[in-house]
């Protein structure tokens, strides 16, 4: 990753106090052995590695180490650092993963496809505990470089068990298809869309019954564009079709 971007002051200062904000962020010995760890990881020094050094804040602390790593590496930081926070309990973490992505998104190493529409996705599905589950744990083993025929399961199960929920049955992707395109119909969406949708599902179901169960050899840039497509359904699904609010109002 070329670094052509240089995290201001004023970000890392609002990083730090949503991650070591008082009640709900790291602890300060959390801060202390997160860094410690970065810090051999990435063979940087920082100024304060113990309990026993001085200091005003657990904010501080992680502001202070954090301005001596290189740009990509207080990015790579701050992205795990989002992930490991419990999301449940600091929703402010969620706000800060979108706003660093689209700021600072070019020095990302690239796990996932598209960093941004993940974090919408499971923002969006976070409501349907079946769905977000097999979701999550495709895009976790995606980003381990598991196994894609799983990962192209997890990706259909989601999407199965969404408009399950939704669409209040038990029936198959492929057998939802024309209940779908009455269901959009009702919702006053354009003919040519839901043509458009219904097909591309099919196109969907079809890859998926010959890849998952034949082939052995899925090509990696395959399996990121049927994570990518599984999440543009599933936010269309439950834009236009979902009856539950959003996790978090107009959060992504």
């Amino acid at each position: 990753v070329m670094e052509n971007k240089i995290f201001s002051i004023p970000f890392l200062e609002y990083a730090s106090k949503i991650l070591g904000e008082t009640n709900k962020g790291f602890s300060t010995a959390e801060i202390i052995s997160y860094c410690n760890s970065y810090s051999v990881q990435f063979n940087v020094e920082i100024p304060i590695t113990s309990l026993k050094d001085k200091y005003p804040n657990k904010r501080t602390i992680l502001l202070e180490n954090l301005k001596k790593f290189s740009s990509t590496k207080q990015f790579f930081i701050l992205s795990e650092l989002c992930e490991i926070s419990d999301i449940e309990k600091n929703p402010e973490v969620m706000e800060l993963k979108k706003r660093l992505y689209e700021k600072y998104g070019e020095l990302s190493p690239n796990k996932s496809s598209n960093e941004l529409l993940i974090i919408k996705t499971k923002n969006n599905l976070k409501i349907y505990e079946k769905s977000y589950e097999k979701y999550k744990e495709g895009i976790k083993n995606f980003d381990k470089k598991g196994n894609n025929r799983h990962i192209l399961d997890d990706m259909r199960f989601s999407l199965e068990s969404l408009l399950k929920e939704i669409l209040n049955n038990k029936k198959s992707l492929e057998n939802q298809i024309p209940i779908l395109g009455e269901s959009l119909e009702e919702k006053n969406i354009s003919i040519e869309i839901r043509n458009l949708f219904t097909q591309v599902i099919r196109c969907y179901c079809k890859y998926q019954n010959e890849n998952v169960k034949h082939n052995d050899k899925i090509s990696e840039f395959e399996v990121k564009f049927i994570i990518e497509q599984t999440s543009v359904f599933i936010n269309f699904i439950i834009d236009t079709l979902g009856n539950k609010k959003s996790y978090i109002n107009g959060g992504d």
